[in-house]
């Protein structure tokens, strides 16, 4: 019996407690809590052994689908990758599937500063 979990969102909560957290400042440790539940909201009861390159492919291109912004699709991959690396060191899967995928062109969405007027209005 593996000391390690084997569903993806307990591997998910252990990597980032064990592996991650002592290597970020606390606020990204904090917001990558938000990028954790859109992760396991698209792989509710997943195996980690269960997601190959095809289907995590597949969760890249829902994520275009759904209007997800190309920044948090790859801060998304990001942290998949890096949880999925640590399985394989672990030896827990063999690949790591988000080797060699394909972010989608996820069109980058356009953050307009406010006016001086709306600033005043709003610190009123």
């Amino acid at each position: 019996m593996s000391k390690y979990p084997k569903k993806l969102h307990q591997w998910l909560d252990y990597w980032r407690e064990v592996y991650y957290k002592p290597t970020v400042k606390p606020t990204t440790y904090e917001i990558s809590k938000y990028n954790m539940t859109v992760i396991k909201k698209h792989f509710p009861d997943c195996g980690l052994k269960q997601i190959d390159e095809v289907e995590y492919q597949r969760f890249l291109n829902y994520l275009y689908d759904e209007g997800y912004a190309k920044s948090t699709i790859k801060k998304l991959h990001s942290l998949l990758r890096k949880a999925f690396k640590w399985a394989v060191r672990c030896k827990i899967i063999g690949t790591n599937p988000a080797d060699d995928v394909t972010i989608p062109n996820a069109p980058v969405k356009k953050v307009n500063a406010l006016t001086q007027k709306q600033q005043v209005a709003i610190e009123v």
